[in-house]
């Protein structure tokens, strides 16, 4: 037989299932409704605009957006009210840098293509021409 501690435990146990067993016969799904039988409802899709995706003015030509990115990274080290001088170093720093790469590499790269007669648009609908 089993000490007493163990009997209590024991019946512990089987009045916790006994109420968990009674909760869940009661209770109703989560997230589902009753069936209606005698009723319809019709649902209908909300209008909703078409968006052409190929439309070029919802894209941002790369080149373009990094230039928008230095020049905001130059803002912000020009600020002298609310950065501090290191924070500005660092943005001028950022622009520096940026500017640096994007002269060596996406600038070279788009003459690159004005002088290989490339004339396709990009995303943006801009040819290499038009970016420089």
């Amino acid at each position: 037989m089993a000490p007493k501690s163990d009997q209590g435990k024991e019946s512990n146990k089987k009045s916790a299932v006994k109420a968990e067993k009674k909760i869940l016969a009661e209770a109703k799904p989560v997230g589902k409704k009753e069936a209606v039988t005698d009723k319809t409802v019709q649902v209908s899709e909300p209008n909703e605009p078409q968006i052409n995706f190929r439309n070029p003015e919802y894209y941002r030509n790369r080149e373009l957006s990094w230039i928008a990115f230095d020049e905001r990274c130059l803002s912000e080290a020009r600020d002298r009210q609310l950065v501090p001088l290191f924070e500005r170093a660092k943005f001028l720093s950022i622009t520096a840098s940026n500017l640096d790469e994007f002269n060596m590499v996406r600038v070279a790269s788009l003459k690159d293509q004005v002088h290989a007669g490339y004339t396709k648009k990009d995303i943006a609908g801009m040819t290499a021409a038009e970016q420089l």
